[in-house]
């Protein structure tokens, strides 16, 4: 959040935007989308409606993992959810710590399932919102573009 701070304060030279973890390293989508939970949670201090915020994008996140496995490995549901439920990592990342992953990582997942279900341009309008939010995605676009071809 102090990385936002900067931001809303007007800063827009990457150089210049830093916090107690060193500078910015997201694309520019990061800062806009943690500009709004930064005023949806007081400015970054109501730590535990930030939590409940992410939870909900966990919960929905838990919700597409099942259904992808269900749609390409057939597996019974209750061991899909066995897996989610135990799944200490992941908890730790989206409940805890409150990463940016979590939200591009969601928002990947529902492009997944979107192109498991042959619905293209949709799963490219999810896949497109993911990239200016974390840039490792990016690595996935050639598969897309094979999936396309």
């Amino acid at each position: 959040m102090e990385q936002v701070e900067h931001f809303k304060s007007g800063t827009r030279d990457y150089a210049d935007i830093k916090g107690s973890t060193g500078p910015c390293v997201y694309p520019a989508g990061h800062l806009y989308l943690f500009s709004i939970l930064h005023s949806l949670t007081n400015q970054g201090n109501n730590i535990l409606k930030a939590q409940l915020i992410f939870l909900v994008i966990y919960l929905i996140n838990g919700l597409l993992v099942i259904r992808l496995y269900r749609a390409v490995l057939k597996v019974e549901p209750y061991v899909l959810i066995l897996l989610f439920l135990t799944s200490y990592r992941v908890h730790s990342i989206f409940i805890l710590r409150l990463f940016n992953d979590v939200i591009a990582v969601t928002l990947f997942h529902c492009s997944l399932l979107l192109m498991v279900h042959r619905r293209w341009s949709l799963a490219s309008l999810f896949f497109r919102s993911v990239l200016p939010l974390y840039a490792f995605l990016v690595m996935f676009f050639s598969v897309l573009l094979c999936l396309l071809r």
